[in-house]
Formats: C-alpha cells, structure tokens, sequence
C-alpha cells in the first residue's frame, strides 16, 4: 500500500499502464480504490476516461466510487461529454459527480441539475452533491444554500423561523 502511495505522489504518465494493470490483479476493494487514486495523482484525464469507459462497459464497478471524485476534475471535452450522457441514467450516488465534471467547464444546464440535488430532501443525495462540488472545485455553489439555510433558523434555539 506504502507503494501505491508512493506513485501516487511520485509517478507520473509513464507510470500509468502498469499501475492500471494491477486493477484486474487483486480483488480487495479498498486496495482497488487505493490504486484508482495513484492513478488520478499520475494522469487526472486518463483516469477519468477510463472511468467513463468502466461506466459504459459495466466493469469494475466496486472501484467507481473511488474514481468518480477524481474523474469529475477532467477538463478534456471528449470526456466530460461522456461523463454527462452517463448521468442521465446513472445511479443517484454518481449522478451529482458526473455532472459537475460538465458544470465546471461551463455547462449551466449541467450546474442546474447539481444546484437541485443540494436541495434534495433525501440529506444523503445532499452529501453526495457537496462531495462532488469540492472535488470538481465548485464548493462555492454550495454557499447559497447554505447561507438560505441559516437564515431560515433562529441562531439561538436552532428552530426555524417561519
């Protein structure tokens, strides 16, 4: 694991064939999540366009949850496409990551459809949304609602004021 690590930090896109080809190599989920985040430290966009294609093709679906944080970062136009069409029918979990990948690279219809999740009444849809915002850089979006929130509720008590 110290390794892995290590070619996160260190490795660069040379690196990146043989660490993606340890993936199929072990089935421990975390340490398949711990090689998926070396690989986004070496090579951000090829990662995210692996992720796309393990979307497409169904495949390694235990490691999405690691890659769709650093996948929403990508900035190439190819992928962020991708990414979105595989939102529409996505599960609700990823939903939020693979939209704000197109939202960041000024897409509003895209930070619309995000700018709904932060008011979900389900507060895990709410999470995952504030989780995609801060990987894909787009935290402040989160400033609005949060800010509504407060306001709606007395600083004493913590109940609402209608």
């Amino acid at each position: 694991m110290a390794s892995i690590e290590g070619l996160r930090r260190h490795g660069d896109a040379s690196d990146y064939e043989s660490i993606v080809q340890l993936i199929p190599l072990t089935s421990q989920s975390s340490m398949r999540g711990e090689i998926v985040r070396a690989l986004g430290g070496i090579d951000v966009e090829r990662l995210a366009a692996d992720f796309a294609t393990w979307m497409e093709t169904g495949i390694d679906r235990d490691i999405w949850r690691y890659a769709a944080p650093i996948a929403c970062a990508t900035t190439n136009a190819d992928t962020i496409a991708r990414l979105k069409a595989l939102g529409e029918t996505a599960a609700p979990n990823m939903q939020p990551f693979l939209f704000v990948a197109a939202a960041r690279n000024g897409d509003e219809a895209a930070l619309e459809g995000v700018r709904k999740w932060l008011e979900d009444p389900n507060p895990s849809m709410r999470q995952v949304t504030l989780k995609a915002l801060q990987s894909g850089g787009l935290a402040s979006e989160a400033n609005s609602v949060l800010q509504r929130d407060l306001d709606g509720e007395d600083q004493g008590s913590g109940e609402r004021v209608d």
